[in-house]
């Protein structure tokens, strides 16, 4: 896997003018404003994994034709 460096790439392009800090700082502001939607996220996730680990056959679905 590789990290995520979308931030660094971000701050280093002159066009933007914005520092690091101030893209952390944006998406902080960002994660006080979602309200209930990460609650939410982990809630599906959790329904998802609970789902996978019941049935892993059915990750290996393939949908017939339908015409």
């Amino acid at each position: 896997t590789q990290d995520n460096d979308l931030l660094d790439r971000l701050a280093a392009d002159d066009r933007l003018g914005i520092s690091r800090e101030r893209l952390e700082q944006l998406l902080d502001e960002g994660k006080q404003r979602c309200g209930n939607a990460q609650a939410q996220v982990d809630g599906f996730v959790s329904q998802v994994d609970d789902l996978v680990g019941r049935y892993p056959e059915a990750a290996g679905y393939q949908p017939g034709s339908i015409l």
